[in-house]
């Protein structure tokens, strides 16, 4: 029980981790490109 509950919470983190890593990259990606609509 301890070990799925675990795992639960190190998915919710790695997917964090991955949102925060996206949107710093999208920002500096984006930055790179200020002709574009957005």
């Amino acid at each position: 029980m301890f070990f799925r509950k675990h795992k639960f919470l190190l998915a919710i983190l790695g997917l964090g981790v991955l949102f925060v890593g996206v949107k710093l990259f999208g920002s500096s990606f984006l930055a790179s490109f200020p002709d574009l609509p957005w």
